[in-house]
């Protein structure tokens, strides 16, 4: 994992950034949907966020105290396992897009778009990570005798050292989860079922050969202040495609209208046995809804030819 510190004043918090050099990557140590994560370019950027956190409580309760880390170089995937009492069984990974603008830019948010599989995730990869990441956490469970079933969010980053995890989640990630659940060809209640009554290393999970793309249509403003019940005109009278499924994020049904009722509304996903096609379905689709209200980036599924 990165090298962090921990932090419960502005004062010490401050000392700390002034002593060292950025970017940092400063965590708010409760919840916070998603957005308690700052990446901080520079030490006046660093101490506002400081400022905030502990001044103007910006996260309430949430931010009491904080994680200050070292800022990973590499590329993010969001990689999951079930675990029940005896066991684990890998499920799958998908590439998530954090930051609210195309390219990496603007704020971090719970996430705007993700795709799976990915060419950068090879075989090998893969059995690093569970190597080197899920089977240690395994390990750890039992040394501590805590018993977990469930599913577990590994949050990596793929650096020139190898995956290194920036956080555990014991939930599916969003938009990852979308992604998951249209390349699952196992029954997930099934697979759940097995979790919840330690019988995993009886499972096994089918992943299509298909590819998978997710993109979130968000609320104007999103991840900051953004205006709820906004119709969605006619959505669903829309011709949606064969390989097009459209989740239901942060919405509001009102005589047989669809109003927005969040910050990320619409996931768009989009499966096909060719990337290209999968991902300009998904394009496409969000042209049709047309929403004046929300915005999406477009550059969703680029890291996949980087």
């Amino acid at each position: 994992t990165a090298n962090y510190n921990d932090f419960y004043n502005y004062e010490s918090s401050v000392r700390f950034i002034r002593k060292n050099k950025p970017p940092f990557v400063i965590k708010v140590d409760g919840l916070a949907s998603g957005k308690g994560v700052i990446i901080c370019n520079s030490i006046k950027e660093s101490e506002k966020t400081i400022e905030d956190i502990f001044i103007n409580n910006k996260f309430g309760k949430a931010g009491k105290s904080i994680l200050i880390e070292e800022f990973l170089e590499g590329y993010e995937i969001s990689y999951f396992a079930f675990f029940d009492k005896n066991d684990f069984l890998p499920f799958g990974y998908a590439l998530d897009h954090k930051r609210a603008k195309n390219y990496d830019k603007g704020l971090n948010t719970g996430g705007m778009g993700a795709f799976s599989p990915s060419k950068k995730v090879t075989a090998k990869m893969e059995n690093s990570i569970i190597r080197s990441i899920v089977e240690p956490t395994k390990k750890a469970l039992a040394k501590d005798k805590i018993i977990y079933r469930g599913i577990i969010f590994f949050g990596l980053m793929i650096t020139k050292d190898g995956p290194k995890v920036i956080e555990y989640n014991t939930r599916f990630g969003d938009p990852e989860c979308q992604v998951l659940m249209r390349l699952c060809e196992s029954d997930i209640l099934e697979l759940l079922y097995a979790t919840s009554d330690d019988k995993l290393d009886k499972k096994k999970v089918v992943i299509s050969n298909e590819y998978c793309i997710c993109v979130i249509l968000a609320s104007i403003g999103y991840p900051e202040k953004y205006k709820n019940n906004i119709k969605i005109k006619d959505l669903e009278k829309k011709d949606i495609k064969e390989k097009i499924h459209i989740f239901h994020s942060g919405t509001i049904k009102k005589k047989e209208s669809i109003y927005s009722n969040g910050g990320r509304v619409l996931s768009i996903t989009s499966k096909n046995i060719s990337f290209d096609k999968a991902r300009s379905d998904a394009y496409e689709t969000l042209k049709e809804i047309d929403w004046i209200n929300g915005f999406y980036r477009d550059d969703i599924g680029i890291k996949n030819y980087e």
